[in-house]
């Protein structure tokens, strides 16, 4: 992978702020973060190349179904306890304003779509720890990181680049999911089971619409990608001689063209 693949270049550095601390135990899960696509090829050109949306483009961020804590670690599956848990609409306004305000420095530094993507591919653990495909006869595309970083500020990076493509999908859907592809699903018939738990979700298009879903939505999406999650999962396991071999990366190909 080349460094605009994200397998040399480091993430961009987060500047500090009380959410976007990383969760203090080495334990913590990651969470995995996928996106689905129905898009044609023009208009993912269209996307990769148009510049990246503020949070601000969209007021529904109170939306989001986690408790995030106003201090400390943001991850929502952090276990010390860094004080109060609160879902962002029992959050401060002024305390979640600057928040998004943090991510939207972040965004502004992407010079369009597809280098923001490119900065979540860099945080994938190992190379096999993502995947970007996309079909243009049928226009699919899948783009995931099994490796992807679990506070708030990442989560919500992700999610407003992923409903940015809501604009150039037409009559076509998208899903983004953020989950936890090894933590139990407290939804499942079993919870013990492991599964991919969903923590946030966005439904896509059509027409540029992208609503967040709720929790009782969660459980339908939460295993959206399970074949992909066994995919990558699988690959962590293989020799590196099936894993050149079956490990798919398209994400170069998508970048935009100098016209």
């Amino acid at each position: 992978m080349n460094q605009e693949q994200g397998g040399q270049r480091a993430p961009v550095q987060a500047e500090p702020t009380a959410a976007s601390t990383p969760a203090a135990s080495e334990t913590e899960p990651l969470a995995g973060a996928f996106l689905r696509l129905e898009i044609a090829p023009d208009d993912l050109q269209h996307w990769m190349a148009a510049p990246t949306l503020p949070c601000s483009a969209w007021t529904d961020w109170t939306s989001l179904t986690q408790a995030y804590p106003l201090c400390g670690p943001s991850s929502p599956g952090a276990a010390a306890d860094q004080g109060a848990r609160l879902t962002l609409a029992e959050w401060p306004a002024a305390r979640l304003a600057l928040e998004l305000s943090f991510v939207d420095r972040r965004l502004e530094r992407a010079p369009n779509n597809h280098a923001a993507l490119a900065q979540i591919l860099a945080q994938a653990e190992a190379p096999w720890h993502a995947t970007a495909r996309y079909d243009p006869a049928s226009g699919q595309l899948v783009f995931g990181c099994l490796s992807y970083d679990d506070t708030l500020s990442g989560f919500l990076f992700f999610l407003a680049l992923a409903r940015s493509a809501s604009a150039h999908l037409g009559e076509r859907y998208g899903l983004a999911v953020l989950q936890y592809p090894n933590a139990p699903d407290p939804n499942a018939p079993d919870p013990n089971t492991p599964g991919a738990r969903a923590a946030e979700a966005t439904s896509l298009g059509p027409d540029g619409a992208s609503r967040l879903l709720a929790p009782t939505d969660l459980g339908a999406v939460g295993g959206a990608f399970a074949p992909i999650i066994t995919e990558l999962e699988d690959l962590a396991a293989a020799p590196d001689a099936d894993r050149s071999a079956a490990w798919i990366n398209q994400f170069p190909t998508w970048a935009p063209r100098a016209d």
